[in-house]
């Protein structure tokens, strides 16, 4: 029975609700959501504050000091949640694509025995600020259905300039890939630095899916185009 832990870092969301509509709605029921808060308005916190009273699956943490950014953020999340579940990381203006992508993930961990690998990377959907699709589709590879990789496809890919969203990626919480977390130093490319620096584990192993699981808005700060093209 799969367990999803969610991280939500956020920072002055006004669609917030939207997100926690998309979790609350999901018919697997087996999650928690740790949102945590770099110092948004209060109205924003009580909001939040009072989500985590009401359902003990959702958590509310201020942003500590000492972990820096979004990257940081995250890091404070992976502390707090539990080790034996499947973990996404959101944009608290993210949304899941319908109230069944968790059961979905379940059912296709069930179904592949895919409960010991260390990622499962799915695709997504870019939308504007008026909610218009500004990219079809956000993938690792194009290739449609299932395909296993080992560290050496997985290698090529990351070489030949691929990275996967990391609201489209899940991190086996029993894996060693987020031993040592995110490296807050970096503002935007710190998805970039983890998925380059786990090319060094041995025996790395990753499910490529075609299952369409998150709609993402642009112009948060790791769309910025930080790469010339």
């Amino acid at each position: 029975m799969s367990k999803f832990s969610i991280i939500v870092p956020t920072l002055n969301s006004n669609s917030v609700n939207k997100l926690v509509n998309s979790i609350k709605s999901q018919t697997w029921n087996n999650w928690e959501v740790f949102f945590i808060d770099g110092g948004s308005p209060k109205k924003n916190i009580n909001y939040l504050k009072k989500l985590s009273i009401t359902d003990n699956r959702i958590s509310f943490l201020s942003q500590s000091k000492s972990k820096k950014g979004i990257f940081g953020a995250m890091n404070q999340g992976l502390e707090m949640i539990d080790k034996n579940s499947w973990i996404l990381f959101l944009g608290s203006d993210d949304i899941l694509k319908d109230s069944f992508v968790l059961e979905k993930i379940n059912n296709k961990i069930n179904a592949l025995e895919l409960s010991k690998l260390d990622l499962l990377i799915f695709r997504g959907i870019y939308v504007d600020a008026k909610k218009n699709i500004f990219r079809r589709e956000a993938y690792f590879i194009p290739k449609q259905g299932d395909s296993f990789l080992n560290l050496d496809d997985y290698k090529k890919l990351i070489f030949r300039g691929y990275t996967p969203p990391h609201q489209t990626t899940l991190f086996n919480g029993n894996s060693r890939v987020l031993i040592n977390q995110y490296n807050d130093d970096y503002d935007i490319s710190g998805d970039l630095e983890l998925f380059c620096r786990i090319t060094k584990f041995y025996k790395l192993s990753v499910l490529n899916s075609s299952l369409n699981i998150v709609t993402m808005s642009t112009g948060g700060i790791s769309d910025t185009k930080h790469l010339l093209k």
